[in-house]
């Protein structure tokens, strides 16, 4: 009976967490992301939301030597993407290096669930720039009932190498059978050429 009754409260303990983790699927980051010292560069910033949002407001922290480009008009270069087309944003340096982030809809338009980049930065390493971390904190989204919900704060480590790899997908094929096997392209500098040689197991051939 102990046994029983021990088993039903870790059951049941474990149906009060679920909630709590399927909650847990709203993110506001930034993907791995590498510049070279003297370089400018547009950094991703992306949402992954399970539920409609009507805005956001987040805090971006550079590493020292990482510094966001402003334009013509001395507002920071931050564009939305076409998730948020009907949307706009607004930024304000709140302190040395620390720079708060608005997305809005003056019609108190819905971005509807969904996942990918939201925000463009252009930013622009110093030539003594030896990488660091972006930081976003303070992340509060505003749900479609105009209520705050707290995300975690996130960090991306910046690399000053530019990454560029070709690798071969996976898949399987069968004995006397044929197949195609996709050659993906990571790239992170521009590219108008590539050149490889493609080493094909004992049995494999084109």
């Amino acid at each position: 009976m102990k046994r029983f009754k021990s088993i039903f409260i870790l059951m049941l303990l474990m149906l009060l967490a679920l909630p709590t983790a399927l909650r847990a699927e709203n993110a506001f980051y930034t993907p791995p992301f590498n510049i070279i010292p003297g370089d400018t560069k547009s950094l991703s910033i992306c949402l992954d939301n399970d539920q409609i949002v009507r805005g956001i407001q987040a805090d971006i922290i550079l590493p020292e030597g990482l510094s966001m480009v402003k334009d013509g008009n001395g507002d920071f270069n931050i564009s939305l993407t076409d998730r948020a087309s009907s949307f706009s944003v607004s930024s304000n340096e709140i302190s040395n290096g620390t720079v708060r982030v608005l997305v809005y809809s003056f019609l108190s338009d819905n971005l509807e669930p969904g996942k990918g980049t939201i925000l463009n930065v252009q930013v622009k390493a110093s030539e003594s720039f030896t990488g660091g971390y972006i930081q976003i904190k303070n992340i509060i989204l505003a749900d479609e009932n105009n209520q705050d919900v707290d995300l975690a704060d996130s960090q991306t480590l910046v690399g000053i190498k530019e990454q560029n790899t070709i690798s071969v997908a996976d898949g399987e094929i069968e004995s006397g059978e044929g197949g195609f096997f996709s050659l993906n392209l990571l790239n992170d500098s521009q590219m108008t050429a590539c050149q490889f040689d493609v080493i094909l197991p004992t049995g494999l051939s084109l």
